[in-house]
């Protein structure tokens, strides 16, 4: 025969497991509630997700929505393009081409105001895919490219080169790392 010490006993597990399980969700949805708080007020919700088998980024609402993983990331505001693949030290780099341009059936625009302005931090870096360069250009001119053939990208590079490459090519963009020095004011 069971006593009653034991069924309360049993009662009392049971109550103890369902508002531990109760806690731990409201735990997880308070975190969450916290982190698009912390992004919306920080502005970070025009952080846009790129990817390099594709030229359409996505927004931070639709990357939350779909949960999937990009290794880069552009923020429109910041001017800057950042490597998400490690963890390790990220060193600021830029651009290395000294004039570059978009080429299209209709339209070609002059991407050296954004080129100039751009800020890449990653880790040791031999160049950045051509696809996630002109994936933050759409963002930034505000004009979606499309994988056809006779779209273009034009640059001259830092040996004065000219040299162009189409949308589809696999093609790395290379980087020079930026060097902050220290001004001393002489008195």
């Amino acid at each position: 025969m069971v006593s009653y010490k034991q069924i309360f006993l049993v009662k009392c597990m049971t109550f103890w497991n369902w508002s531990t399980d109760k806690i731990k969700g409201l735990y997880q949805k308070a975190c969450e509630a916290c982190e698009h708080a912390f992004i919306f007020f920080h502005r970070d919700f025009n952080t846009w997700y790129l990817f390099s088998d594709t030229l359409f980024p996505l927004s931070y609402r639709q990357r939350f929505e779909t949960n999937t993983n990009s290794a880069w990331e552009y923020s429109p505001e910041r001017q800057t393009l950042v490597w998400r693949g490690s963890n390790l030290d990220q060193t600021e780099y830029s651009v290395a081409w000294l004039s570059a341009s978009t080429v299209s059936q209709k339209r070609e625009s002059d991407m050296d105001h954004f080129l100039s302005s751009l800020r890449i931090y990653t880790t040791e870096c031999q160049g950045i895919p051509l696809t996630i360069l002109l994936q933050a250009w759409s963002i930034y001119d505000k004009h979606w490219w499309i994988d056809k053939v006779e779209n273009k990208i034009k640059w001259i590079d830092d040996e004065a080169n000219e040299k162009e490459a189409s949308v589809r090519d696999q093609h790395l963009v290379p980087v020079t790392p930026i060097i902050h020095s220290l001004v001393h004011k002489k008195n």
